[in-house]
């Protein structure tokens, strides 16, 4: 076993942990970040529990196309933030996420209503798992991942297209499953090391521009976590 690339490993996410804990403003953003982030997937849980366990709210989720709606939705909230939310006031942006965070919660409690609580709980773990690992990755890795960053998101479009597709063939779900599972591996390490440089753009000082860029980070890594989740529960 080579001993030295053990230890250089080793000093090497000391060195990167020291960096966080000498830099205190970094620090906080960071917990800004993941605490929203938290939050999200919070509100995410609730109202995902909360459409299946009351009848009248289940029953109308039941409608594929009410179902459609709600994900249509979905797509235009977060398309239409992710276009001004650096122009929001920090409430705007926060109330935006929540909402998002909401619509979320309604589209996943049609799906989760078919797997147990066992399945679910269990890929809420793995996909936990997962998540801090590709984050620790894409933070203490010196490698620039942006060059990434647009062929990740041609694949994604390029699954999105497969997928619509394969709902008549239905014979495509192994191979569009991993594939989107490598490419968020990447964009889930990718969005955490963009967190190093949203920070050097922001006003530290502006308590306003504090909270609405804490949103964005939140809004990028939160968008992965529910997309892992969703790709591990169909791999289950």
């Amino acid at each position: 076993m080579d001993w030295r690339g053990l230890s250089n490993m080793h000093r090497y996410a000391h060195t990167n942990s020291s960096m966080i804990r000498q830099n205190p403003l970094l620090q906080d953003y960071l917990y800004q970040v993941y605490g929203w982030m938290t939050c999200g997937l919070l509100l995410t849980a609730f109202v995902s529990w909360f459409a299946i366990h009351t009848p009248s709210v289940a029953g109308v989720l039941s409608s594929k196309k009410l179902v459609l709606t709600v994900m249509l939705l979905q797509f235009f909230v977060v398309s239409t933030i992710s276009g001004v939310l650096e122009q929001l006031n920090s409430r705007v942006a926060t109330m935006l996420f929540m909402f998002y965070s909401s619509l979320v919660g309604l589209t996943i409690s049609s799906i989760v209503v078919f797997y147990t609580a066992a399945s679910v709980s269990s890929d809420v773990v793995i996909t936990a798992g997962i998540f801090v690992t590709i984050s620790l990755y894409g933070y203490l890795t010196k490698q620039d991942l942006s060059v990434f960053h647009n062929l990740c998101e041609i694949g994604v479009i390029g699954v999105m297209s497969a997928y619509l597709v394969n709902i008549k063939l239905n014979s495509l779900n192994s191979f569009i499953t991993y594939i989107s599972v490598i490419l968020f591996v990447f964009l889930t390490a990718y969005e955490t090391q963009k967190l190093k440089t949203i920070y050097k753009n922001v006003n530290l000082n502006n308590q306003d521009q504090m909270r609405r860029y804490s949103i964005i980070g939140a809004m990028g890594i939160y968008l992965d976590f529910i997309n892992f989740f969703m790709i591990s529960l169909l791999i289950l």
